[in-house]
């Protein structure tokens, strides 16, 4: 039966287990170069994968002859690892409209990114994720969700008895306790508060072994359904999955222990490597929605199961609101035939090991040249011969019987020698690797630009290997956030990390992306760049009097992060700053909203005694009155006029750093968008500004009047001309309440 001809559990399991036999067939070529390039990068280049057996077979060696294995396949793959991995790909989170609150969760989604970096060591799993693309051209990476995971603590519910359901709502708990308190239920169990692992985001490596995709597409992204292969203990998935232990058998899952070998000496490890106990398979199906049109199968579904027909657990439909496939893949070459990619190491094989049997037979030459073989006479009686500095040959003289000599070998030609030259010059030319990449300076060049030409045209070769690795950042960036936004209901403590060794500490949930998940990675950034040619240009702009900000040229010139200096703490004041006015005037336009909404209708005035109409009264512009920002955001609110005072100003202030700042947010199309709805913002930016300009401009005077007073002039002791006086500017900040 197919598997979309199924309607019940059954046939669906009995319909994946043969269709999931179909595609271990079909992808069991690919598994033969795989593991020889496996081989290859772990130096075992002698011996071969034979399909027939499922392992590896070494040919026979005789005692004198050489294996010497010069890996240069190891260099390529550690080459390439570094070259992608160089650079940290530069990420945005795209918004679905330009409203103010999309705007602002797009730099909320950016911080919950740089957190689960730091949390999930992200970086770790890419690179092995990137490793097993570069020996075998695909890898996949899942981001799922984790419920029993209890490493960010508990929650507690109760059950509703009205609905049947948990509910985790403190004021719904409250409404439950007083419905038993009056009466209204009898069971006094709904107050025995449960508990519950939070849960947490799980992100796993799959190699291309354990994936079993749809093989009529040539595109990953093109594929609709997944199975995949998990190795566990057998005693370990008993206890996970008790209702079905009875029918569970170990199977044969591990691979050989020559393959185990080969695995840990490339670089990998696995945790069923490290156990001797009983292990099975555990296979699972992913369907997006849409791909069947059958009510079994419209919405998705996720399937497990192992040993044929026994069934794990079903999902009906499918477990993510995204309505993707959780999978991040990485590619390597593409190839035009199937969606199986392939890499440089399976160019790379045949070269390198023609290196190593030239090598081995010039080592082999070098030996019998060396240590040649001896023509001995029979009747010289003669049993051995040692080739060493003093020895001495004894034989039986005999008449017209020749002593014993050498047998002279024949040097081999130079041609061999300069083909040992020639098959690395190959290998590094398959995969893209010059002289300037390996730390070598051509001959004859000196220029600096020269260099950095060469190294751009060196990282041009792994450039689309580096679109597809930016792809897949974004991918997996994509699924992180849905999973933040779909599973982090409750108010989290997250921390991302910011130069200069300060931890960014913040309350999160899902629903402050309000659903911003969708992210890309900006172009080329990915890409390995020069360090030691940028710093040389930027050394050449500062000569040339370009540049002459002392922080703009050492960020430039990337000479570490330390701890940050007074322009660094500068900005971050400033920034918060204005944080705390965008966010106070958001604040009050929703409460000027919710007050103008919620305000019931007055009655109609009535004359006085003289016949008069009350005259009514006027309310500010933009707010009614009374929607101004409470004082615990850092302003606050003028009771007769309803207004925001802005921040104030600090006389110790960096007033330039500020202002660039300031001007920087003031130019961005958030605030213009803001603007619009509420024009108030504007008066608030430009008072402040204001402030740091007469600020910095009494700065500006003092210093004038100090180098007249040392060059023996009159000084000054007017306030120069429409500057603020301080006692003004002190006054409001009193009011202000910084």
């Amino acid at each position: 039966m197919r598997v979309g001809e199924c309607t019940n559990d059954r046939d669906l399991i009995q319909a994946l287990d043969q269709l999931k036999t179909e595609r271990q067939n079909n992808r069991r070529p690919f598994e033969v170069t795989w593991w020889n390039n496996i081989a290859l990068v772990a130096g075992d280049h002698f011996a071969e994968f034979v399909p027939e057996t499922g392992n590896f077979v070494e040919p026979t060696k005789e005692p004198h002859q050489v294996r010497l294995v010069v890996n240069q396949a190891r260099i390529v793959a550690r080459q390439q690892v570094s070259k992608i991995t160089k650079a940290r790909p530069v990420m945005d989170v795209m918004p679905r409209s330009g409203d103010d609150d999309d705007l602002a969760a797009t730099k909320v989604g950016l911080w919950a990114l740089d957190a689960a970096e730091f949390k999930y060591k992200l970086r770790k799993r890419r690179r092995q994720a990137l490793w097993w693309t570069i020996l075998c051209g695909t890898s996949g990476v899942m981001v799922g969700w984790n419920p029993e995971d209890d490493a960010d603590g508990y929650i507690e519910f109760a059950v509703d008895p009205t609905t049947g359901d948990r509910t985790y709502h403190p004021e719904r708990i409250s409404e439950l306790k007083k419905m038993v308190d009056t009466g209204e239920i009898d069971d006094e169990k709904v107050l025995e508060l449960q508990s519950w692992p939070l849960g947490d985001l799980e992100y796993k490596v799959y190699s291309p072994f354990q994936l079993l995709p749809d093989d009529t597409v040539l595109e990953w992204e093109d594929i609709g359904d997944l199975i995949t292969i998990d190795v566990m203990e057998l005693e370990k998935a008993k206890d996970i999955w008790p209702e079905a232990a009875n029918d569970m058998t170990a199977d044969d899952a591990r691979p050989s222990s020559v393959m185990q070998k080969l695995l840990l000496k490339a670089g990998f490890r696995t945790d069923q490597q490290e156990t001797s106990a009983e292990t099975l398979n555990i296979f699972t199906w992913w369907l997006k929605p849409g791909q069947y049109g059958s009510e079994y199968l419209k919405y998705g579904k996720m399937v497990r199961w192992c040993n044929k027909e026994t069934k794990l657990e079903i999902h009906e439909h499918c477990p993510y609101n995204d309505g993707l496939l959780p999978f991040a893949f990485f590619t390597h070459t593409p190839n035009a035939t199937s969606i199986w990619s392939d890499t440089v190491i399976t160019d790379v094989r045949p070269i390198n090991l023609e290196l190593d049997k030239t090598v081995s037979q010039l080592l082999e030459n070098r030996d019998y040249m060396v240590n040649p073989q001896w023509r001995v006479p029979n009747q010289a009686q003669i049993n051995k011969i040692k080739s060493q500095p003093g020895g001495m040959v004894k034989y039986q003289h005999q008449r017209d019987v020749p002593p014993p000599e050498q047998l002279p070998g024949i040097p081999l030609p130079t041609q061999i020698e300069n083909l040992v030259v020639g098959l690395r010059d190959m290998i590094l030319d398959v995969s893209g690797m010059g002289e300037v990449s390996r730390g070598r300076v051509p001959s004859g060049v000196r220029a600096q630009n020269m260099l950095a030409f060469l190294q751009e045209e060196d990282e041009s070769t792994i450039a689309p290997i580096s679109e597809d690795f930016e792809d897949s950042i974004a991918r997996m960036a994509t699924l992180t956030l849905s999973r933040f936004s779909q599973f982090y209901t409750v108010d989290r403590m997250l921390k991302a990390y910011r130069p200069g060794g300060r931890a960014d500490v913040r309350k999160f949930k899902g629903a402050n992306l309000k659903g911003q998940t969708d992210v890309v990675v900006q172009s080329g950034s990915a890409l390995p760049k020069l360090k030691s040619s940028k710093q040389a240009y930027v050394i050449q702009l500062v000569q040339m009097g370009i540049l002459k900000d002392p922080k703009q040229i050492r960020d430039y010139l990337e000479l570490g992060e330390g701890e940050p200096d007074e322009v660094d703490m500068a900005y971050l004041q400033a920034d918060r700053e204005n944080d705390i006015m965008m966010r106070s005037v958001r604040n009050q336009l929703k409460k000027g909203e919710e007050a103008l909404y919620a305000k019931p209708p007055e009655p109609e005035p009535e004359p006085d005694e003289m016949g008069m109409m009350p005259t009514p009264e006027m309310e500010p512009e933009g707010l009614p009155t009374g929607a101004g920002q409470a004082p615990e955001m850092g302003l606050t609110t003028d009771s007769e006029e309803g207004s925001s005072f802005a921040v104030p100003v600090k006389q110790w202030h960096l007033h330039e750093a500020h202002l660039q700042r300031h001007r920087r947010i003031m130019m961005s199309a958030e605030f213009e968008a803001l603007a619009l709805t509420y024009p108030d913002v504007v008066r608030l930016f430009d008072e402040h500004t204001t402030m740091h300009e007469q600020a910095l401009q009494q700065e500006m005077m003092q210093q004038m009047q100090m180098m007249a007073l040392a060059q023996g002039g009159p000084s000054s002791t007017a306030p120069p001309q429409g500057a603020q006086p301080q006692a003004d500017t002190a006054a409001a900040a009193q009011a202000g309440g910084y």
